[in-house]
């Protein structure tokens, strides 16, 4: 993308990464650590009140439960980090389109998605949000940051 984008276009791709990685430094960890223990925590309510109401003189119930019970809090896990990482990075976006201007970053988006560069294609199971989605998002930004002016 050097050659492609002039140096000005740079300012809007660089303000947005920036600030999704001084975000991450900084919420990351307790973002993620509150995304993923809701799942442990409902598995810690199952065992408790499997506990209450079998007892302990029953262990298959505690078995089925200690092999079935990681695999959905992984996947709930996983995907409530993906969404909210995919947030953080739209946030970016918005924090640096107050920067440079929503007008700016979106006609750099638009730009680089004209690039087809494959590796900034997000989707479902990516951590990131695409391109479309990123413009979509910076474009509704224009009409709120027109109207203060």
């Amino acid at each position: 993308m050097q050659s492609r984008l002039e140096p000005e276009e740079w300012r809007p791709i660089l303000a947005s990464s920036l600030i999704y990685y001084a975000q991450l430094a900084t919420r990351k960890s307790l973002g993620i650590l509150a995304r993923i223990s809701l799942p442990i925590s409902v598995c810690l309510l199952s065992f408790i009140i499997l506990l209450l109401t079998i007892g302990p003189n029953s262990p298959g119930p505690y078995i089925l439960l200690g092999i079935a019970a990681p695999i959905p809090s992984i996947i709930v896990g996983f995907l409530l980090v993906t969404s909210y990482l995919k947030q953080t990075r739209l946030l970016a976006d918005r924090k640096a389109s107050e920067y440079v201007g929503p007008q700016v970053m979106s006609n750099t988006l638009e730009k680089i998605q004209g690039f087809n560069i494959s590796e900034l294609e997000g989707g479902r199971s990516n951590d990131k949000p695409n391109l479309i989605q990123r413009i979509t998002f910076v474009r509704q930004l224009v009409p709120i940051a027109s109207g203060q002016g």
